[in-house]
């Protein structure tokens, strides 16, 4: 006979989001570190206006700049007034508006390059990373599943996951070649 597993987190799936929320909250009140909590938040904000950055993001600089980065370069690429002068081609023959109008296109290439390229990398850094592509992760028994199924459930979701991660690996590295490449040209 085989056994069917027993569903975790029976009584958190029946809340609903807000709910969850609210406990939390009150339960961080209650501990006292909800204050402790705010008190950090400020003390970072204050640190970010005085030096740029605060003592989190240095904990993580890598995913601080990854998370910021993408947003000006969507904002560089919609203002820019003009091009870095190595974007534009070679190709003789061309006339100088024909040069400027193939190295646009070249550095607005490279610019959704580099955004694609901190967006994987925000993907691979990502609790949930690939939920949004694979569906939710088999942690808890569905109704009638055995606890074996399930295990093959999750290793089968990891595989998945890998290749997921290889795909984005690419795409970063594509992103960082363009973002060396272009980096002196990141401005307007």
């Amino acid at each position: 006979m085989t056994q069917l597993c027993e569903p975790e987190f029976e009584r958190f799936s029946k809340l609903s989001d807000a709910a969850y929320r609210s406990w939390y909250f009150l339960k961080k009140l209650f501990t006292g570190r909800y204050v402790k909590d705010r008190y950090r938040e400020v003390k970072w904000f204050i640190q970010r206006g005085r030096r740029g950055y605060s003592d989190q993001d240095v904990w993580g600089i890598d995913t601080y700049l990854a998370n910021w980065l993408p947003m000006a370069l969507r904002q560089l690429s919609k203002t820019k007034h003009g091009i870095p002068i190595f974007a534009l081609p070679d190709t003789p023959g061309l006339t100088e508006n024909e040069r400027f109008e193939q190295g646009e296109k070249i550095f607005d290439a490279a610019l959704l390059e580099i955004i694609d390229g901190f967006a994987a990398y925000n993907k691979m850094h990502d609790l949930f990373m690939y939920d949004d592509e694979l569906g939710p992760f088999p942690i808890t028994c569905k109704p009638g599943q055995t606890e074996t199924s399930r295990k093959a459930a999750v290793h089968e979701r990891i595989d998945m996951e890998k290749k997921l991660i290889e795909r984005d690996m690419q795409i970063f590295n594509i992103g960082m070649a363009a973002f060396v490449k272009y980096f002196r040209g990141l401005n307007d």
